[in-house]
């Protein structure tokens, strides 16, 4: 393969397609309400919170920076995510100031990015091991976004948080 034939590669791989411009009708500052369930059949907790969500490295990325208090104490988390054009799928890390670790999920949409299906892992220090995790992000409108996470729990799947955006 020639370089020509190399950069050709490279520039389909770099340049933002269709599902970053998904992403990029949702930029700005919204307004969150959030269900967590900490195990199978607790009552949730409710907290309310901001959010701003912003496009990097030329659009090629999407970063929810969210702002909120859950039980009494600040809470903020940082969400990314992607679409990588080579492997056709989504990706979404997680990162808050409830652990030290990060959370990684690769996801699929059905209907072009209205509503993308992810799978992945996060540590459960409560379980003392990884757990899988799924989430289901439903962009409704330019200005209503819903998203439901799914946890186990001794091995048995559980609404875990709801969240949902308006703006």
């Amino acid at each position: 393969m020639n370089v020509d034939e190399q950069i050709k590669i490279w520039m389909k791989y770099s340049t933002p397609g269709k599902a970053h411009n998904e992403f990029a009708k949702y930029v700005g500052d919204w307004n969150v309400v959030s269900k967590m369930w900490q195990a199978p059949d607790t009552e949730p907790v409710i907290s309310e919170g901001t959010v701003n969500m912003k496009l990097l490295l030329g659009g090629r990325y999407f970063k929810t920076a969210y702002n909120a208090t859950y039980m009494g104490m600040p809470f903020e988390g940082i969400a990314v995510d992607a679409y990588d054009n080579a492997k056709k799928q989504y990706i979404s890390i997680w990162m808050d100031n409830v652990g030290t670790g990060i959370s990684m999920m690769y996801g699929k949409s059905d209907d072009e990015g209205k509503t993308i299906f992810y799978e992945g892992l996060m540590f459960d220090p409560i379980q003392n091991k990884d757990v899988k995790i799924k989430s289901i992000v439903h962009y409704i409108s330019e200005n209503e976004i819903q998203m439901e996470m799914y946890g186990y729990y001794n091995d048995v799947e559980f609404k875990s948080m709801e969240m949902k955006y308006t703006r």
